[in-house]
């Protein structure tokens, strides 16, 4: 067992990058619902420009996730521990000191209680004590929903080099647990947050919100408990599902309804878009600005790309298209899917949610967010070889200096 171990961590110290004067490093680690990821990146200064360069990048991934290890959290930091070993053998010696670190935690240890979030975050800032890196006081934290949609944000702007010219995107998320939207508006208009980046400071104003238990492992919890009597149309149909309730453990659900668009209600009860006490709303009565009115690229970020790739729908396309691809997926008509590989035509066998995942994704962007059936979106998991996660974001603030 200790083998792979020892080459692992000799291949990680051969492919750290070469010290350079002008370099800076940053650790982030996203500690998510479902894993923990470590990013290392490296940036490169320039004179003349406000915003570093990303020059190289480290990357590991390990499950479960810190919220996992709510009774045991001195074991939930120690998944951790391998991780750091070789991020900190990646980066030079004489950079290690001057490296800051953040462990980031989201959806999963928000919905925890104050005191399990205290016990996991108490063991990881021990855990940090054994590493040469910087470490603010605010270093161990959980991100709020609106940071978690803000440094995504920057992020998938910087790798599309939006920060400094040109009019930025906008970025909708959809995580495990929770959704984020987060997109530029007019001046001095309400439910903004004025934002100054690079050292022109260029601030753009922006309308973020983060629906904390609306990311698709959470909306599916949602929809299995409106069971209506153990039969559900967002199961595929002929298909089922064990399921384990609040109240009953192990029960099935099943399906043999042929309209999608019991399942779209399904949905349209959980989202809760009506009643609307604001001039234009998104789920439960929150406010947000018609999108609309805002014309610039809409790109879809997290399972959005994940579910949506899978099933042959790439790059771009519109929610009319999503809608389409649902209504094959639900009636059972994957024969019809163009596009569809042999191992996503094996995955909708497999997985009676494909339904439930896509009918969600629909009406969350559809009736959660105002999108138009027929506007133009773009989805991608990474760009330039680089992936986009808030986790760049994070560095990007403390190395341009913002």
């Amino acid at each position: 067992m200790w083998v792979p171990s020892i080459i692992l961590l000799l291949l990680t110290w051969i492919l750290r990058p070469v010290y350079t004067p002008n370099s800076s490093y940053a650790v982030v680690v996203d500690a998510g619902s479902t894993g923990s990821r470590v990013h290392v990146f490296k940036f490169r200064h320039e004179t003349n420009q406000s915003l570093p360069i990303l020059e190289d990048k480290y990357f590991e991934f390990t499950r479960p996730g810190l919220s996992s290890f709510a009774t045991e959290p001195q074991l939930g930091a120690e998944t951790l521990r391998g991780m750091l070993n070789r991020a900190t053998n990646w980066i030079p010696s004489k950079h290690q000191t001057e490296t800051p670190i953040w462990v980031k935690c989201t959806a999963g240890l928000r919905m925890l209680t104050p005191e399990e979030q205290v016990g996991i975050l108490t063991s990881v800032d021990n855990l940090l004590t054994e590493y040469p890196f910087q470490r603010s006081a605010e270093a161990v934290a959980v991100l709020t929903g609106e940071e978690e949609g803000f440094f995504a944000w920057m992020t998938l702007n910087y790798l599309l080099g939006r920060l400094q010219h040109n009019r930025t995107v906008s970025v909708a998320e959809l995580g495990g647990g929770s959704t984020q939207i987060v997109f530029e508006i007019e001046r001095n208009k309400g439910g903004c947050s004025s934002m100054a980046v690079g050292d022109d400071e260029r601030k753009f104003d922006l309308y973020q919100y983060s629906h904390l238990g609306y990311g698709l492992m959470e909306a599916r919890k949602k929809i299995f408990e409106l069971n209506n009597g153990r039969i559900n149309p967002c199961i595929g149909k002929g298909m089922s599902k064990v399921i384990n309730g609040k109240t009953e453990a192990g029960y099935e659900l099943t399906s043999d309804v042929l309209n999608d668009q019991e399942c779209i209600a399904y949905m349209e009860k959980i989202l809760h878009t009506e009643p609307c006490t604001h001039s234009s709303c998104s789920i439960n009565n929150v406010y947000q600005p018609p999108i609309g009115t805002y014309n610039g690229d809409l790109y879809l970020i997290s399972y959005f790309y994940d579910r949506t790739s899978n099933l042959g729908l790439q790059n771009e396309f519109s929610l009319r298209d999503v809608k389409r691809l649902q209504e094959k997926v639900c009636h059972g008509q994957w024969t019809d899917i163009s596009g569809l590989s042999e191992m996503a035509f094996k995955e909708l066998q497999g997985r009676p949610e494909w339904c439930l995942d896509l009918s969600f994704m629909y009406t969350l962007l559809h009736s959660g967010y105002g999108i138009a059936l027929d506007r133009p979106l773009k989805t991608v998991k990474s760009h330039g070889g680089n992936e986009v996660s808030w986790a760049l974001g994070v560095a990007l603030q403390n190395a341009a200096g913002y």
